[in-house]
């Protein structure tokens, strides 16, 4: 992705991403031009799935107020913020 593509984007959309052999669907929390992690351990997303944001940027916040609050990853905390029908397995 160019930096430009990657200035368009906000917290909130799903995103489609290597992991490991398998590819997995997620969502985006925020962009960064800069890391610590080492670049050559950085992979990019395949594809961007989502225009506008599956989750708002003010249910981003509350999911990290909450997951901070009971100690409890973010990853497990996301899920219960969208409708029940939707899913991040399928596409």
């Amino acid at each position: 992705m160019t930096a430009e593509a990657i200035d368009k984007l906000s917290g909130g959309v799903r995103v489609e991403v290597p992991f490991g052999q398998r590819v997995l669907v997620g969502i985006l929390i925020s962009t960064s031009h800069t890391t610590s992690y080492a670049p050559e351990k950085l992979r990019q997303a395949y594809r961007v799935l989502d225009s506008t944001p599956i989750i708002r940027g003010d249910v981003l916040a509350l999911c990290h107020f909450a997951a901070d609050y009971y100690a409890h990853p973010l990853g497990y905390v996301r899920p219960h913020a969208l409708p029940q029908k939707s899913s991040l397995k399928h596409i």
